[in-house]
């Protein structure tokens, strides 16, 4: 009981200093190169995505902050690098920069689309939260591969922190 107490704490902590630094992006440090996070990454898959929710978080935070959710559903096709065991996951990260937001949501929409843009490389980086408490993370500098024609009409171009958007803004 005590270790839940504390894993509650921390996970309050944690969100309140992932939520809570929502300044504007150029105060933002890059991500490194894709060829370098690939490099330290100790876990690749090449994965399907099964499922792609954003919305509401439902947790209740006391400070105002951004309170949406990405909530990945992952069918792992097979291990690129390093071990891993399951055959599907779930990853989880808040709608803000780092992560390959965008990238997903169109995956999600081109899903079936019988190419080769169905699958995708992904380190999956576990994030400690407690003894005993981990998640994979999507708000991470973490390597991703996408296909061209995602990469291409999303501008990823080896720059996961600052991605272009999809579409040109509507004017003020």
């Amino acid at each position: 009981m005590k270790s839940m107490a504390r894993a509650k704490i921390f996970l309050a902590a944690w969100l309140g200093a992932v939520t809570g630094f929502t300044g504007p992006s150029y105060s933002m440090q890059a991500c490194p190169p894709r060829n370098e996070m690939r490099e330290k990454a100790q876990i690749i898959v090449e994965t399907r995505l099964k499922s792609l929710f954003i919305g509401d978080s439902g947790l209740l935070i006391d400070v105002p902050s951004a309170s949406r959710m990405v909530r990945a559903e992952l069918e792992i096709q097979r291990v690129i690098k390093g071990t891993f065991s399951r055959t599907d996951a779930v990853a989880i990260g808040f709608v803000q920069a780092p992560g390959p937001f965008q990238e997903l949501s169109l995956m999600a929409l081109l899903d079936g689309a019988g190419d080769e843009s169905d699958t995708f490389e992904l380190e999956m980086s576990a994030q400690d939260m407690a003894e005993g408490l981990k998640f994979y993370s999507l708000n991470d500098c973490i390597y991703c591969r996408f296909p061209a024609l995602v990469e291409k009409k999303t501008g990823w171009n080896d720059n996961p922190g600052n991605p272009q958007p999809v579409a040109p803004r509507p004017a003020q």
